[in-house]
């Protein structure tokens, strides 16, 4: 894991889950806003938890998200 502290559980102190591919993880998080970026660590320890990919997970929610944004703000028209 790298330079990062870890908790008396062995979880990262930064709240991210455990994950080999951290970097990965980290840099689909800097692309996702701050304000949405608790619910996008959400999806990554729920993908973490299910043995999934975290990184493609937060990707593909936030994906999801974007889509979701713009059909609602084009009904709108």
């Amino acid at each position: 894991m790298g330079g990062f502290d870890l908790a008396p559980c062995g979880y990262r102190m930064d709240g991210l889950p455990p994950v080999s591919y951290s970097q990965r993880l980290e840099l689909e998080l800097k692309l996702v806003p701050e304000s949405e970026r608790e619910d996008a660590v959400q999806v990554a320890w729920v993908a973490h938890l299910d043995g999934e990919d975290a990184g493609l997970a937060v990707k593909k929610w936030w994906m999801g998200t974007l889509r979701r944004r713009r059909r609602e703000q084009t009904n709108l028209l």
